[in-house]
């Protein structure tokens, strides 16, 4: 994906938005099922957060392009930066899919006891936080620990 192959597409830098030369006032663009913005390119989807990396930077983007303020729709310049999986994995505002237990980050309900579990990982280990009596208290707990080891996550206050 060079920036060669985009020369029929603007990117405005201030809003993330693109548009075609041949109709410059119309956006192109959808939001996919998993939340980002793509729009077809010469007979392939594209992801508009990757293609901008392209355009600006004139270089293939790296495997992950991360989105500073964690909306996946925000495809301004500005808002986008490089991570590598570690960083990637601790922008995130949700928990796992298959965390269907109470659907917040870093609350497990382990089956062994009666009590919310809360844990975080740091430098690729899995650290315990303790049990609680409510997914909250967990969650809260996990909230915390987040201030402490990953104090340059660009949100604390995370879903």
């Amino acid at each position: 994906m060079s920036n060669n192959d985009f020369t029929d597409l603007i990117y405005d830098q201030e809003t993330g938005i693109f548009y075609r030369i041949k109709k410059p006032t119309k956006a192109i663009g959808c939001i996919a099922k998993n939340g980002y913005v793509v729009f077809p390119h010469k007979g392939k989807l594209k992801y508009a957060h990757r293609v901008a990396w392209s355009m600006v930077y004139k270089q293939e983007p790296p495997q992950h392009i991360d989105h500073i303020n964690r909306i996946k729709t925000d495809n301004r310049i500005i808002n986008l930066r490089l991570a590598d999986d570690k960083i990637n994995g601790r922008n995130r505002s949700s928990a796992n899919s298959n965390n269907v237990s109470c659907g917040l980050l870093g609350v497990t309900k382990p089956k062994h006891t009666k009590k919310w579990a809360a844990s975080i990982s740091f430098d690729g280990k899995r650290k315990h936080l303790g049990y609680y009596n409510t997914p909250e208290e967990a969650h809260s707990a996990y909230v915390n620990a987040k201030k402490i080891y990953h104090p340059t996550s660009p949100h604390l206050s995370v879903a």
